[in-house]
């Protein structure tokens, strides 16, 4: 889990803390509740796990972001979009 700014907790068996700054534009709203958008969730993937773990969230990220679900088709643009702006990222993270 990620936390915004420096808070009093220790890592369980299950559950490991990392902290990071967040900024604003990086937090979404889903059914209700805050969370990270997928390329900052991919990003906090890609620096804390392995690399099994990291190449298999960026595969399911980016079919997230190019699956047409009235088409059953991938969107090239959208796939290509978000593969030049996470290739930044892999590029920092390893």
């Amino acid at each position: 889990m990620t936390l915004f700014g420096e808070h009093p907790r220790r890592n369980g068996s299950d559950v490991t803390w990392h902290f990071a700054p967040l900024d604003e534009s990086e937090i979404v709203e889903r059914e209700g509740m805050r969370v990270t958008s997928l390329d900052r969730t991919v990003y906090d993937v890609i620096r804390t796990e392995s690399l099994e773990t990291a190449v298999a969230c960026f595969d399911a990220a980016l079919r997230m972001a190019g699956w047409d679900e009235t088409t059953n088709e991938y969107d090239c643009q959208s796939v290509s979009a978000a593969s030049r702006k996470d290739e930044e990222v892999l590029a920092g993270a390893f």
